[in-house]
Order: C-alpha cells, then structure tokens, then sequence
C-alpha cells in the first residue's frame, strides 16, 4: 500500500482491491486510474495559540496536556532559532472544532508550572 502526503491535503494512494477495506473521515474526493484508487482528504483543524508557556515545556508536555479534550494532530513549542530555548508560547491542531473550542475555553486562564497561560484560537 502506497501513502503519499503533502501539505494540510492528504492525498493517499491505494491499489482499488484494498481500498474498499478502509474506512476514511473527513471529506473526501476520489479519482481511479486503472488499477489505483487516488483518494484525497482536505483536514479542516482548528489551530489554538498557547501563551505564556513555562521555558520547561516542550511538544510532547504540550500534546498530553491538550489530549485530555480530543485528538491532537500537531503540538509545537516555539524556539528560539539561535540558542533552541522556548519563546514562551506554542500551537495546537485539533480536528474536531467542538473539542478544540472545549479546550480553550476551560484551559484559558489556567495555571500551568506556576504561570497564567493564554489559550486563544490561533488565526493564519
């Protein structure tokens, strides 16, 4: 089985006599071309802004803490390009836009190793 992934569009190839055994979320448009399946999913995720983050917290801290209230597709610490410490604040991807508002709502404000963290969504 072949995957190829590009970008916030997955596009993912299979051979048409295993891609009836799989079962795909989120919208999906598909092609076939003789004996492959070309099926292509657009992933809409809400991203949430993290501020105010303890120097101590990395990717994985920042992905625990936010999986307690859905599925977390991407967890990322910002740093510091020249010395690789954190710049205090991070972002979140998660799919399901109910669990994400959840989150920020409830995690706003909080206390996170002794500091009042900003949780906002996050805008491109």
């Amino acid at each position: 089985m072949n995957h190829l992934f590009s970008g916030i569009h997955r596009t993912i190839i299979f051979s048409t006599s295993s891609a009836k055994h799989i079962l795909l979320s989120g919208r999906l448009s598909s092609y076939c071309f003789d004996k492959y399946l070309i099926i292509k999913l657009i992933y809409y995720s809400m991203n949430i802004f993290i501020g105010n983050l303890d120097e101590k917290i990395q990717d994985n801290h920042l992905a625990e803490a936010f999986r307690d209230y859905g599925i977390v597709t991407r967890a990322k610490v910002i740093k510091d390009r020249y010395t690789g410490t954190s710049r205090g604040f991070g972002f979140i991807e998660m799919p399901n836009e109910t669990e994400a508002i959840n989150a920020i709502n409830t995690l706003n404000g909080g206390k996170w190793e002794g500091k009042v963290i900003q949780v906002n969504k996050a805008y491109k």
